[in-house]
């Protein structure tokens, strides 16, 4: 495990062209592994817990027509009516909001 400034790695989603986002754990891709296109979402929550709202540019509205009810981290309410869940976010989650760990799912 590599440390910055004192602290665990950051963890990340890399997102490369022509390929699914792969989370790392703070590591430097190969260099001959593709194009790094963008780095989103990274937290620093290496203990598995969720990261703040503020963390992650929650926005109550879809950005570029991507919503958290089309993303894989969110959860639907057990009524199916009302805000669900994420398994990276903290608290209730609007299915029309979006952050910037969202991955198509």
């Amino acid at each position: 495990m590599e440390y910055f400034g004192g602290r665990q790695s950051a963890i990340c989603t890399e997102i490369r062209l022509g390929e699914e986002p792969t989370h790392t754990s703070g590591s430097r891709p190969p260099v001959a592994s593709g194009i790094v296109v963008g780095v989103a979402g990274c937290t620093s929550n290496n203990d598995g817990s969720k990261s703040s709202k503020s963390a992650v540019d929650y926005q109550d509205s879809p950005r570029n027509g991507n919503q958290c009810s089309e993303c894989r981290y969110y959860r639907t309410s057990e009524d199916g009516e009302s805000v669900g869940s994420c398994t990276k976010v903290e608290g209730d989650i609007a299915p029309e909001a979006w952050c910037n760990l969202y991955v198509s799912g």
